[in-house]
């Protein structure tokens, strides 16, 4: 059995729990005039975006990060930049710097599941494994139907923490909710035969 890399894990869910599709050019931002009232504020926003949006189309991780940021900071839709920032912070390898937004974001919105996922798997391609089972932990609390949180907490209790007869009991889970689901024959592979 093939187990992917941090790496890759880490991709694999910014791209594919997030599903952000970079696309849409724009204009530059404006440079000037002021940006306290909120008309004024909504529309550098937008700019921002889009040009870090169109920024991202070209790699350049670092400019589109600094964009994105400088758009949350005027108000942008938090739903609409932030996978998309944290995308390019991941593609761009700087995994901690993703996680440090992420969980400033999540301070101020715990029932963000699909930010707290991505969080979890930050956490547990960085080595901290306790965290990251922490979140997925979390989002099973609220939501004890989410088949990816039960697999990546299976994952990694099989893989990091020792614990096979707890990965167990998330695989089956998982199974359980999405049985044809794209990491079924990982799930049904790591099943325990018997718990001692």
């Amino acid at each position: 059995m093939r187990h992917s890399t941090r790496v890759g894990v880490i991709e694999k869910v910014a791209f594919a729990s997030l599903g952000v599709v970079l696309s849409c050019a724009g204009a530059p931002a404006s440079k000037g005039g002021a940006t306290d009232r909120p008309q004024t504020r909504r529309e550098a926003a937008r700019a921002l975006l889009k040009r870090g949006e169109s920024l991202a189309r070209t790699g350049d991780s670092v400019r589109t990060g600094q964009y994105l940021e400088a758009a949350l900071d005027l108000g942008a839709d938090t739903q609409r930049v932030l996978p998309l920032l944290l995308t390019v912070y991941v593609r761009s390898g700087r995994y901690r710097v993703a996680l440090e937004r992420a969980e400033r974001h999540l301070a101020s919105h715990p029932s963000d599941d699909r930010i707290r996922f991505l969080t979890g798997a930050l956490h547990a391609a960085l080595g901290a494994h306790a965290r990251a089972a922490e979140h997925f932990e979390r989002i099973l609390a609220r939501m004890p139907d989410h088949a990816s949180a039960h697999f990546a907490l299976a994952a990694l209790l099989r893989d990091s923490c020792a614990d096979p007869a707890g990965a167990d009991r998330h695989f089956r889970e998982y199974l359980r909710l999405d049985p044809r689901g794209p990491h079924a024959e990982e799930a049904r592979a790591s099943l325990l035969k018997e718990v001692e």
